[in-house]
């Protein structure tokens, strides 16, 4: 991933900046298989969850982390449709 910081102004007390963030097909790769690593131990640690306080904490980050998933699936979607066959 390469992020070039085009613009950046102040605005009400907060330095807003402008990015250029360009990420290649193996960098969001690398991204989902981070999140399904991050799932499989959510998952075991919900298995093993003895309180409710617990497992609704768990079963949150479990659910945002499916997201995430579903998120990259769809940038990695977007390059076989984006590719033009030569």
């Amino acid at each position: 991933m390469n992020e070039v910081k085009q613009n950046m102004v102040y605005e009400n007390g907060n330095r807003v900046e402008t990015v250029k963030r360009t990420s290649t097909k193996a960098d969001d790769c690398g991204a989902i298989g981070n999140r399904y690593i991050q799932l499989a131990a959510l998952l075991r640690r919900l298995a093993t969850a003895t309180t409710d306080e617990a497992k609704t904490a768990i079963s949150s980050e479990i659910t945002r982390t499916q997201s995430e998933i579903n998120m990259y699936a769809g940038y990695l979607a977007g390059y076989d449709a984006g590719e033009e066959t030569v």
